[in-house]
């Protein structure tokens, strides 16, 4: 099958996504010539049944489980976990850092150890708000690649704190941890957007699934990477030169997977549809599709797509801020915009108030490796995963996050009592922990399903905003009650946290295995 300029769509495989995007630009002649089978079967007059954005649904469920699917879910994994090993890394470097100013470890200044903490939260906030926006106007796919690209640079340019003067090193650092903070909110709607927009509705729940288990894997990695780079084992002591070159590692995930999506991620079909850009649209299907020359009525489908003739209402067509938010706030729609800020909120709060303090926290319970206890912890995200793959498409998404939500509460609660004994706070923080990590699988894909196209990154930069919000309150009080050593009262407010947000859970409504919405 010969297209333009003599290209055999058997070289489809060595080609970046430019030059994919480039030829949607002209006729799509390889899959005229390929679709004339189909043709032969009287589908030469035929129109697309319904809209254009529910055929390319039909089409993405005819493609299924394909190995390219699975590509782009490990590509978007990626970014998930160099989410992770941002996020989570100051977490070691605050056991370490110290003032410049004074000299004292940094966890002694209640206001700079919980602002400098809650700088990557305060970025996110913003950058999930932009990034989503922007990436219901310009597409998933420029959203994302800039926002990793934002954040390995403000990472890698953390590490250059050291050499400035000392009234500058502070200031400098919380810059930084903004400008990747802006980053990584971006990088979560987009990646999320993307890998619901591209996967069969049957199995919607289990590549989101996916996608979010490389945040576990974030998490070791970074945990793992932190004992070497800031913990001398035989010496059992800290290395506090050595956190620049560790933020430097941290950074560069990040950086590494903006190239890879930039040359070889699709932009999601649904939403160069949704813009009425078919011939892109159709570029992206086919190349989601491999090399079905042997599929001429596929073929065909796609390349009707491409011709197809606006269907969608003109309103839909690039929403400013103020619609959005009508949209989101609209009566069909507030109701799972309430529950889900609220989640979200709460689950931010809860989680992530335990995990930028985790170093700090095994250090107030008395462990003398709390790099060694930190990776156990990081470990104990497997479970979690697995217990929300497992039971993702076959439970309903709202059970398992009330589920899920309800025995982290229990965890929490049963940490409280736990401090004395150092076996009984690995196994409930552990508990803890995996908990959390299937109440984010869980809530990813909901956020991802119950929106429809035209705002759906929008709305989820709108839902990881309250959860960086809950981040921020959580780390800017725990720093002050990590000072007092209250680790008893974090873990409290954390366990009610984690019990209001499964009470909310209960109220959602459950899309398990329908297509996106789009009203």
């Amino acid at each position: 099958m010969i297209g333009e300029g003599g290209t055999s769509t058997n070289d489809v495989d060595s080609r970046t996504i430019e030059d994919d995007e480039r030829d949607a630009s002209f006729p799509l002649v390889g899959i005229n010539q390929a679709s004339s089978a189909g043709n032969r079967h009287g589908l030469e007059n035929s129109v697309l049944p319904g809209s254009a954005l529910e055929e390319v649904g039909r089409i993405l469920d005819d493609l299924g489980d394909s190995w390219r699917l699975k590509m782009y879910a490990l590509l978007l994994g990626f970014g998930n976990a160099a989410d992770a090993i941002e996020i989570s890394s100051f977490a070691y470097i605050i056991t370490v850092f110290k003032n410049p100013n004074t000299g004292s470890p940094i966890s002694d200044d209640a206001f700079w150890s919980g602002l400098l903490t809650s700088a990557i939260y305060s970025g996110m906030l913003v950058g999930g708000l932009l990034s989503g926006y922007f990436g219901d106007r310009i597409g998933r796919r420029p959203a994302l690649v800039s926002s990793m690209a934002l954040n390995s640079v403000g990472a890698i340019s953390s590490s250059l704190t050291p050499k400035l003067p000392n009234h500058a090193q502070l200031p400098w650092l919380l810059m930084c941890r903004l400008s990747a903070g802006l980053g990584v909110g971006g990088t979560i709607p987009s990646v999320f957007t993307l890998i619901a927009e591209i996967s069969p509705s049957n199995q919607r729940g289990f590549y989101v699934n996916v996608v979010a288990w490389f945040w576990c894997v974030g998490l070791f990695a970074t945990a793992v990477v932190a004992r070497a780079f800031l913990y001398d084992s035989q010496a059992k002591e800290s290395l506090p030169d050595q956190w620049p070159m560790f933020a430097v590692v941290a950074g560069l995930p990040a950086g590494i997977c903006s190239i890879l999506v930039k040359l070889f991620m699709v932009e999601s079909p649904r939403f160069l549809t949704l813009k009425q850009r078919y011939q892109e649209a159709a570029a992206s299907l086919l190349r989601m599709s491999g090399n079905p020359k042997n599929d001429s009525l596929l073929l065909d489908r796609i390349e009707r797509l491409s011709v197809q003739t606006p269907s969608i209402i003109q309103k839909s067509l690039g929403l400013d801020f103020r619609e959005g938010v009508r949209t989101i706030l609209s009566p069909s729609l507030f109701r799972y915009t309430f529950i889900l800020c609220l989640i979200w909120f709460l689950l931010s709060f809860s989680g992530y108030g335990i995990s930028s303090w985790i170093g700090e926290l095994f250090k107030k319970v008395g462990f003398e490796d709390p790099y060694a206890a930190s990776i156990l912890y990081a470990s104990a995200s497997v479970p979690g995963n697995i217990f929300a793959t497992a039971l993702i498409e076959r439970l309903e998404r709202r059970k398992l996050l009330t589920y899920s939500l309800a025995l982290g509460a229990f965890s929490a609660f049963l940490f409280v009592f736990s401090t004395n004994s150092k076996m009984l706070v690995l196994i409930t923080v552990c508990l803890y922990q995996a908990c959390v990590t299937s109440s984010w699988n869980t809530v990813d894909a909901i956020t991802s399903e119950s929106f429809p196209s035209v705002v759906r990154s929008f709305a989820f930069g709108i839902m990881t905003s309250f959860g960086r919000t809950g981040a921020i309150v959580s780390n800017l009080l725990n720093g002050v009650l990590f000072e007092d050593a209250s680790v008893g009262a974090v873990l409290f407010i954390t366990g009610c946290s984690m019990f209001i947000a499964a009470v909310a859970a209960i109220q959602l409504k459950d899309l398990t295995g329908l297509e996106l919405r789009e009203t």
